[in-house]
């Protein structure tokens, strides 16, 4: 019978001598089997560890038992008893040859390996089904790290007690805003790799926790966009996944300006761009003062930064993984290294050249916990990316994080035009994974098949690159009139939104921050509603949003406070934060009427007629030069904006806005003048009324709202609008 046995594949081990010595244990159970090799009939091959993992060598099997496997999982059932004649043979030590099953394949992606990692937690899954699926059994192994592994092996071998146990741990325990990001990118991940269930014969489906993490991290969206880690996962989604989140109205953030920049990381890391291509040739680093030996010694690493910032450079991971490009592991001996491989960059055109914030960094991190321990940066004026060309050799001066000198970088650069990016690779047409099958000998092929087409259709759908339509869709969940006049200034200079036809939509958002002050009878910009998460903030907060301001809230804001409302003036003057307006940046740009404060050019008008009663438009302007007293303050008069002193009657000092002009606010700082004077000069936005042709003509096509105009002396731009 023992020879039977063996050549049945079963490998006891009892025999005359081990007999005697056998005891029965004094509980029975499947689980006293798990780690023995009496019986074993069959074996499952594992994949490679997770990144991190121990390596526990390549291709490592692990023996079992049919009907111990087939009885707690539908995949087993199939694969050792459905397709029974299908399976391949494995040698096992101590068990000689067996039929052998491989495990579900899944994507090739790290993060999805470190937390779906099946070699390492096969072993507790083998436990549970031999422990008669008691959750029990490894609940005391069950942690933040694994559950969602856990999960996911419960449904790709379909263990439902498993899976369902491991969810609602998920769900109780892990699941959190901090978490959101992290189980959102493996659960979907996992959704578009795994065949449908017709294809798979009843496969598990993740469309629930997708649905779940989706939940939690609208709630707390706010809280993963200020982690850079969760944002590039974010980021990484397919579009047709990201968009509604961002679209929808119950997304919980302090600001439209989060959503900005999650549509600005998207495009700069996915959008198809005019590129050229860099290459850093012959790199040494000679003097590298990095702290220490970095254990796995150092990776110099050159990326693109469109919006240069210590916070930035000092980012573990780059801001566009496809503009980055690293060396293998070096070795610092005495402070230098050659570093052995040439440093090919793309480069978005877009973002270098004059007036342009691109740069490219240079960076030396650990190898092992990526820490960065040397920075420094290559002006984006000795590239030239308009031709090809060849430069001569280039250093790179660099720091430590607390601004040290920390070496030097040596190479040579050439530049040249980048190919274009591999176009994405459609997915299989719906139903070709069945052709070719003919019967139940075809039935294993087409279930590969499809199986190898769900996880390359996943591949091409992940950080996919983006097209031109699918940008501007992107653009389109951002609500620009709800955007910060300070990020609606820094959105228009931003190359990756111009380059992803955001202009128009800036502009007019731009415009429609005075709707408040026209005519009723004017028709003004329409303005996207408010999220509500943005107007329910403490009071402290103080900005348009948060007041509960709506389309025309700014000017019922302005008139309840007394200040600047549509048509006329009410009493004191209303501060800038009453009005939710934050000041534009220092360069902002420059305005009116030539000549410095106090100038000819004022005092002239000085005798201009008052018509009504005193109202003050805002934050004074700059001091009165006339009497040294008062202050220019924004007024109305007769349906005309004027200039004037604060102290008038006392003081006649004053000047008529050109007539064109139908709005007019306080809103921002000139930086020039104020250091030129020594006093704090704040500018104007203006608008010039539809019906006035000739002024617009004089404007850039599209035009009619000229802001941060300075009428202290910068330039004559109000003046040339006419009287």
């Amino acid at each position: 019978m023992a020879e039977a046995a063996v050549a049945e594949g079963f490998t006891p081990e009892f025999g005359e001598g081990a007999a005697a010595q056998e005891q029965v244990p004094a509980e029975l159970n499947l689980l006293h089997f798990l780690d023995r090799k009496d019986f074993v009939d069959c074996a499952v091959r594992l994949p490679a560890p997770a990144p991190g993992s121990e390596p526990k060598g390549e291709d490592e099997v692990v023996p079992g038992h049919r009907l111990a496997l087939c009885s707690a999982s539908g995949f087993f059932y199939r694969r050792l008893i459905v397709e029974a004649k299908d399976l391949t043979i494995a040698p096992v030590e101590g068990c000689g040859d067996l039929p052998a099953v491989d495990l579900p394949a899944l994507p090739d992606d790290e993060e999805l390996r470190r937390q779906v990692d099946v070699a390492g937690l096969f072993p507790l899954v083998l436990r549970f089904v031999y422990s008669g699926q008691l959750w029990e059994s490894i609940e005391p192994q069950v942690t933040a790290e694994n559950a969602m592994g856990l999960f996911a092996l419960g449904e790709l071998l379909e263990i439902r007690p498993l899976a369902a146990r491991a969810f609602g741990f998920l769900e109780t325990s892990v699941l959190t805003p901090e978490t959101s990001a992290r189980l959102l990118y493996a659960a979907a991940r996992l959704a578009r790799a795994t065949p449908s269930s017709s294809s798979r014969g009843g496969g598990g489906s993740f469309d629930e926790p997708v649905a779940r993490c989706t939940e939690v991290l609208r709630q707390g969206f706010e809280q993963v966009c200020s982690s850079p880690e969760d944002l590039d996962l974010l980021c990484r989604l397919p579009l047709d996944m990201l968009q509604p989140l961002l679209e929808a109205d119950e997304l919980e953030v302090l600001s439209e300006a989060t959503v900005l920049e999650v549509a600005r990381r998207l495009l700069r890391g996915r959008m198809r761009r005019e590129e050229a291509l860099v290459t850093l040739e012959g790199g040494r680093l000679s003097g590298a003062k990095a702290a220490g030996a970095p254990v796995g010694g150092v990776i110099c690493e050159a990326l693109v930064v469109e919006a240069p910032s210590p916070e930035v450079l000092l980012r573990a991971r780059a801001e566009a993984p496809k503009y980055s490009a690293a060396t293998d592991a070096l070795q610092l001996q005495s402070g230098e290294c050659e570093l052995g491989k040439d440093l090919v960059l793309r480069i978005p055109k877009g973002a270098f050249g004059p007036g342009k914030p691109g740069t490219v960094a240079v960076r030396v991190r650990a190898a092992v916990s990526r820490e960065v321990l040397l920075v420094g940066s290559l002006p984006s004026a000795s590239l030239p990316l308009a031709t090809a060309g060849e430069g001569a050799q280039t250093e790179v001066s660099l720091t430590t994080p607390d601004g040290n000198p920390g070496g030097t970088l040596r190479f040579k650069w050439k530049a040249e035009a980048a190919p274009p990016e591999e176009p994405v690779a459609a997915p299989p047409a719906e139903g070709a994974e069945g052709e070719g099958a003919d019967g139940g000998g075809d039935a294993v092929a087409a279930a590969a098949a499809a199986a190898e087409a769900a996880v390359a259709t996943s591949a091409a759908q992940f950080a996919a690159t983006i097209s031109e339509e699918q940008a501007s869709k992107v653009l389109e969940a951002v609500r620009f009139s709800q955007l910060e006049h300070k990020d609606l200034l820094a959105a228009i200079k931003d190359p990756v939104l111009l380059e992803a036809g955001a202009q128009q939509r800036i502009l007019e958002a731009l415009s429609s921050r005075l709707d408040a002050y026209e005519s009723a009878g004017q028709e003004g910009s329409k303005r996207q509603e408010p999220r509500p998460s943005t107007v329910r903030r403490s009071p402290g907060e103080a900005t348009a949003t948060s007041a509960g301001l709506g389309p025309g809230g700014e000017a019922a804001a302005a008139m309840q406070s007394g200040g600047l409302g549509p048509m006329g003036l009410g009493g004191p003057a209303t501060s800038q934060a009453a009005l939710g307006r934050p000041p534009a940046p220092a360069d902002a740009g420059a305005g009116a009427f030539g000549g410095a404060y106090g100038s000819a050019a004022l005092r002239t008008r000085s005798a201009g007629r008052r018509v009504g009663g005193p109202g003050a438009g805002g934050h004074p302007l700059f001091p009165c030069a006339v009497c040294n007293a008062g202050s220019l303050v924004l007024r109305q008069r007769d349906l005309r904006w004027t200039i004037e002193c604060s102290r008038y009657p006392s003081c006649n000092h004053a000047v008529l806005l050109p007539s064109s002009i139908m709005a007019a606010a306080v809103d921002g700082h000139c930086a020039s003048c104020t250091l030129r004077l020594n006093v704090d000069v704040r500018t104007l936005t203006v608008r010039v009324g539809h019906q006035h042709a000739a002024a617009l003509l004089k404007l850039p096509g599209g035009v009619d709202t000229l802001r941060g105009m300075c009428v202290a002396g910068c330039n004559d731009t109000l003046q040339r609008l006419g009287d």
